[in-house]
């Protein structure tokens, strides 16, 4: 800024015109927020007066832009003038004339929020010195002012202050007492902010004070004083108090009793409630022993209502269960009402209470519903008649808590959750008729708030017992239409939730439930389908698509083709407006695919200009991919699309080659279905389109636009196989280039082999075969491509005429005598794929064939030779089985190629089949469970488990027995093959392994050795990860051995000498990353079964600890924690920012490797990414560590704060594109 701009400015700021004067500071701002703003300190010192002068200005325009103009100034000013500023302005705070004062007060505050936190200890030292001094002053004014803008500084530089903290806490501890309420409220608020950062001596000063006040009884607002700056601490710096917890509950506990039949202390019982809460979420273990007695404590107050008598019976809930819609509004003209009654503030803060100890205690889970729903005395539903609506709402939300504990929800591959309800929901099953009667009662208020209230409650109810209100669905379909019936324009959320209730309703309960009601059911939801709001409209829709899947249980009904019409015409009402909201749009195009798909045959709709107009969704941009979607469904039904399927092919295979890849998968997948469903109509020139647009997908790149590619092309094949020549001209080459990757797997594998399987009729066998052989014949192959080309191969020869397949079998047998390394080794995995469906017994010695190769030095010949033997056996078992079996015993040098070769048997072969064998296999499985080399206890501990699977009573009894064995890997290897039954899918044993488990489990004990405690983990991974139900209710009992195994623990640290120096090994890492692995896996699938202090409070070791992949899969726990335990976070902040701050400033030394600076860097952007989680938590940026880690260790750090930046908003991009998505 040039001399005469900042004249200018000056100029400006004098004249008497009050519009100059404004514009001058806000052409001072717009300068200021320029990077390139820059000021000599006269020139800095001249606008400061301006900008301080004009605070004070008469016109409240001029003041509101000068101090707009402050906050950015003051992040420009030089240090000095920021302490001659702040000095100044605390000086006319403290000692200036009373109409000034104010305005300085402001600005002071102004300074204090905005001052940059680099190099700001001096100045915040100088602007405290006379606020702490007017805080004893005898002017109430003054002393006020001066307390406020003191806890302003405290809240964002207390650990500046450090020497002046027993100053500042004795001055407030004194006026604590004082006769104006407004100086006891500011002291309170000063004394809960200094205590985060006060040393212990200074802050257990502060607590026995208070505790001696309290227990002195004294003067029962002295007493409310104290107490309120007791839960005050208690959400500041609660985990402080934990030392102290045991007096503090005891002391509260005992107030609370005294103050019982006492009127007008309605603010003591408040506070002491608040209090509790705060301890049950900052002091969880602490509190622990005290939680039935806060439970009660709640349950007493959340009744406490002196003034008003409730009606005590129930008998008018239990009356007919449906609502008049014109019923009476008893409630509103029944309410007490009294201004100067606060018991509801008791009743709303013991029911937050409530919701705090059921969201941290799952564990007591099942005692929190008895004491709050079978209570003789006490019963949580009756009190939904609460009178006052605040509190009402708070006690829904208690009720809803406890419906969201008693179910878990699992995510499937697809993303699409799961809800599975505990047996702690029998509670409510019991009480359904009940709850629901009291809930309906709750709708007779005008309050559309607590009529909102009402049906979250239901949605809760509906989702937790799911396919268990069949019987109710009269009296809650009445709720739904009298509250539709009653809303009014303004009662959008209201209606959306009524909606969305009806919607999970449908969807949980049995169609035939409906059936009654089904016709009023449909009129109600079509009055919402034509709302003048368009989330309405939207959800409507979506009670329309499963509307879709209830009418077509009825298609007996004398009205199923009524509604039918009228549903189409209700949904292609929608569908067919254009100038229309994006989520309408989508929800009509998504009911419209569900109802062509399931009714479009039964409707006399125009489904023809339907399909026009679903046409016209999928050429536009921003709804083609819903719109395929929804064609995919309708493909399926076989449902004619003959008028717009020319159309349809063309879009559809044009976006294949779009960006968007969600849309290319949606496009293949509707490809498919078209083909299966509609060959014969699809010309010649379609499929030719379709084969060129899709031959660039089948790569490696992207295996699952392969796979749905390959698919698409086997489809093509055998219901077009006029195309076969195109097919094979583009997707062939394209087929055998992926056949040569090694990333090739999966879906994508078994994808190409019947790809493979269908073009061999047209290619020829022997043309195809030579062709998919020439790709093994680089030496550089790695086994995954050999592997591939054998299963391959395998289903070739297996489809292949009688003299081909015998030739092409006689050839490799041949060949695994040949001298060509690749040629032997392919000859083993081909051969060992069709030896599992085709019996060689019959091709010479097969068997001697290859166990002679067992000899060969390549490790490579071995292994392949090791696979093909145990698949080959397959083919059959009544042969080989045995003959393997007795060579294991006599043969010990083939041991371990033999072990490996009766896994693949076990594994692979048919389980009907085996387990004729069990008799013969256990007992040489447990001869070598102990064997000293691991390879064959790997192979013994996989065979054990995939053989529990097949005879489960007789391996798990062999398998307990062993646990007491004083063998150490004997005993590894049992706990290893539990751990591989388990992870075995679509198991029958589950109620049998769930009671087995605990015994192999058990021995997670410090006691056992590091190797068997390792497999432990491992197991307990495995169930969390496979089958949580196992391991869910005895969760709680293997967490504490868990957790300590996440300790480093130096008795495992041995040195090793290597002369000229010494060499620590590490014997517990692998424990220790696999308890850390395991922590995430029950993150993940059982965090509601955990207690979320016990497992933050590992984080720490975690981070602390020496290994870098321990570092990160700590971060990574971190960033899951702050969603789903933040407050729990927020009790170990100070643990977690030193580790993290260490990180940040390590500077590796310039000889450090690159693969050790790429390390570095990784490490350093997870620990940003953690602290970014973190500080989306409430209440972080009050913890005085957490504030210095952001901005003197990152934000002082041009390249941490660089990658900070970038974190922050590739998170906010993420969280638009995922609203815009919804």
């Amino acid at each position: 800024m040039s001399s005469f701009s900042v004249a200018s400015i000056l100029d400006k700021s004098k004249d008497d015109d009050p519009d100059l004067r404004s514009m001058a500071m806000i052409d001072l701002q717009q300068e200021i927020q320029k990077d390139s703003f820059k000021l000599d300190e006269t020139s800095q010192k001249h606008l400061t007066d301006v900008i301080l002068k004009l605070l004070e200005d008469e016109t409240s325009k001029v003041r509101g832009a000068a101090s707009e103009c402050l906050k950015h100034f003051v992040r420009k000013l030089s240090q000095s003038l920021i302490e001659e500023t702040g000095r100044k302005l605390a000086d006319q705070v403290t000692k200036g004339e009373e109409e000034k004062r104010e305005f300085a007060s402001n600005a002071l505050k102004t300074v204090i929020a905005q001052i940059p936190s680099a190099n700001s200890d001096v100045a915040v030292r100088r602007m405290a010195e006379p606020l702490i001094a007017a805080a004893q002053s005898e002017k109430t004014d003054i002393q006020q002012d001066s307390l406020e803008i003191l806890n302003d500084i405290i809240i964002r530089f207390g650990v500046v202050l450090t020497q002046k903290h027993a100053t500042i806490q004795n001055i407030c501890i004194d006026n604590l007492e004082s006769q104006h309420r407004s100086i006891r409220k500011r002291c309170v608020k000063a004394l809960a902010n200094l205590s985060v950062n006060t040393n212990d001596q200074l802050f257990e000063t502060l607590v026995k004070a208070i505790l001696q006040k309290i227990e002195s009884g004294d003067e029962q607002s002295a007493i409310r004083t104290y107490i309120q700056l007791t839960s005050s601490i208690a959400k500041k710096a609660g985990h402080r108090l934990g030392k102290f917890l045991p007096k503090i509950v005891n002391l509260l506990m005992s107030t609370a009793e005294k103050i019982s039949e006492e009127e007008g202390e309605d603010e003591v019982r408040e506070y002491i409630l608040e209090a509790m809460e705060l301890l049950v979420v900052k002091c969880p273990e602490e509190v622990k022993p005290y939680i039935d007695l806060i439970v009660i404590l709640s349950k007493e107050n959340i009744e406490y209502d002196p003034n008003y008598s409730y009606d005590t019976t129930d008998e008018d809930e239990m009356e007919d269960e449906e609502l008049d819609e014109d019923e009476d509004d008893e409630m509103d003209e029944g309410e007490y009402s009294d201004d100067d009654d606060i018991s509801w503030k008791v009743r709303k803060a013991a029911a937050k209470c409530l919701i705090s100890i059921i969201k941290s205690r799952p564990a007591q889970l099942k005692n929190l519903f008895t004491e709050l729903l079978e209570d003789e005395d006490f019963d949580l539903t009756s009190r939904f008649k609460e009178r006052e609506d605040s509190v009402k709402l708070q006690i829904f939300d208690v009720f809803k808590a406890l419906l969201s504990q008693s179910v878990t929800i699992s995510t499937t591959s697809e993303g699409t959750q799961i809800i599975h309800p505990k047996t702690e929901t029998k509670f409510v099953k019991d009480k359904k008729m009940q709850i629901i009667a009291r809930l309906k009662k709750q709708l007779s208020t005008k309050n559309a708030k607590i009529k909102l209230g009402v049906f979250q409650v239901f949605n809760s109810l509906a989702s937790a017992l799911q396919g268990e209100l069949s019987d109710q669905i009269r009296p809650l379909f009445a709720a739904v239409k009298s509250t539709l019936a009653q809303a009014t324009d303004q009662d959008i959320q209201l209606k959306l939730e009524v909606l969305t209730f009806l919607r999970t309703l449908l969807t949980h309960e049995k169609p035939e439930a409906f059936t009654l009601i089904l016709e009023d059911l449909t009129k109600t939801v079509y009055t919402r389908v034509d709302d003048k709001y368009y989330k309405i409209i939207a959800e409507a829709l979506r009670v329309c698509q499963v509307l879709v899947h209830v009418l077509d249980a009825h298609r007996s009904s004398s009205f199923f083709k009524a509604q039918a019409d009228a549903l189409f015409k209700n949904i292609s009402a929608k569908l067919q407006v254009q100038d229309i909201d994006q989520d309408v749009k989508e929800a009509s195009i998504a009911a419209m695919g569900d109802f062509i798909s399931v009714l479009g045959q039964d409707t006399s709709g125009d489904t023809a200009q339907t399909l026009s107009t679903l046409l016209d969704r999928l050429r536009n941009e921003i709804t083609r991919l819903g719109t395929c979607r929804a064609l995919n469904e309708i493909a399926a039904s076989k449902f004619d699309v003959s008028p717009v399927l020319d159309d349809v092919l063309n879009e559809l295979s044009n976006y294949l080659r779009k960006f968007n890849r969600s849309l290319r998968q949606a496009s293949l997948t509707c490809l498919r279905t078209m083909v299966l469903s509609y060959h014969s109509q699809i010309k010649a020139k379609q499929y030719d389109q379709i084969i060129n647009e899709m031959s660039n997908l089948v790569s490696d790149s992207d295996l699952n636009l392969a796979h749905l590619s390959l698919k698409l092309a086997t489809a093509i094949l055998t219901n077009h196989p006029e195309s076969a020549k195109k097919v094979q001209q583009l997707i062939l080459p394209k087929a055998l280039g992926l056949l040569e990757s090694n990333t090739l797997q999966g879906s994508a594998l078994r994808s190409l082999v019947e790809f493979f399987r269908s073009i061999a009729k047209n290619v020829g066998f022997s043309t195809l075969l030579k062709n998919v052989l020439q790709t093994v014949q680089s030496t550089s192959i790695v086994k995954q491509v050999y592997t591939n080309v054998g299963r391959t191969t395998a289903a070739l020869v297996d489809d292949a005429s009688g003299s081909d397949k015998k030739s092409t079998i006689q050839k490799f047998v041949a060949n695994l005598k040949s001298s060509n390394l690749s040629t032997r080794i392919l000859a083993f995995f081909t051969l060992g794929e069709i030896g599992r469906t085709t019996d060689l017994i019959s091709f010479g010695n097969i068997e001697e064939d290859i166990q002679q190769c067992f000899q060969s030095e390549s490790e490579e010949v071995k292994h392949a030779a090791s696979y093909c033997l145990g698949n080959v056996a397959i083919g059959n078992l009544e042969h080989f089985l045995p003959s393997i079996i007795k060579k294991i015993t006599t043969n010990e040098s083939e041991r371990y190629l033999l072990m490996h070769a009766l896994k693949n048997i076990i594994v692979q072969a048919d389980a009907a089949n085996l387990k004729k064998f069990s008799g013969d296999i256990l007992p040489l499985l447990f001869q070598n469970s102990a064997n000293e080399e691991e390879g064959i206890r790997n192979v013994v501990s996989e065979c054990l488990g995939k053989l529990t699977v097949v005879d489960y009573d007789a391996v798990m009894s062999k398998l307990k027995s062993s646990v007491p064995s004083d063998n150490d890997l004997e005993k590894s290897t049992v706990v290893a093959a539990v751990k591989f039954a388990i992870s075995e899918r679509g198991t029958n044993f589950d109620q049998k392994l769930k009671a087995d488990l605990p015994a192999f489990l058990d021995l997670l004990s410090k006691q056992e050795p590091v190797s068997v405690r390792k497999t432990c983990v491992l197991l307990l991974t495995s169930a969390a990860r496979n089958n949580p139900t196992l391991i869910e209710d005895r969760l709680d009992r293997y967490l504490p051995a868990l957790y300590a195994e996440s300790v480093f623990d130096p008795s495992l640290v041995t040195v090793v000498d290597l002369g000229p120096f010494k060499h620590k090994v590490d014997g517990g890492i692998e424990l220790r990353k696999s308890a850390f692995e395991c922590m995430d896996t029950i993150l993940t699938n059982l965090h509601n079964r955990v207690d979320p202090t016990k497992f933050v409070a590992q984080l720490a070791h975690g981070l602390s600890d020496g290994d870098k992949d321990i570092n990160m899969l700590t971060y990574h726990i971190i960033v899951k924690c702050t969603d789903l335990f933040p407050r729990e976070i927020l009790l170990v902040v100070d643990e977690l920012v030193p580790p993290i701050t260490k990180l940040l400033k390590k500077k590796l030394g310039e000889k450090a490797l690159q693969q050790d600076r790429e390390r570095h860097e990784e490490l350093q952007k997870a620990s940003l990414k953690a602290v970014y989680a973190m500080s989306t938590i409430d209440g972080i940026s009050d913890m005085q560590s957490f504030a210095e880690l952001k901005t003197k260790t990152i934000g002082s750090t041009l390249s941490l704060s660089g990658i900070y930046d970038e974190i922050a908003n590739e998170r906010n991009n993420t969280l638009t594109m995922m609203d815009l998505s919804q």
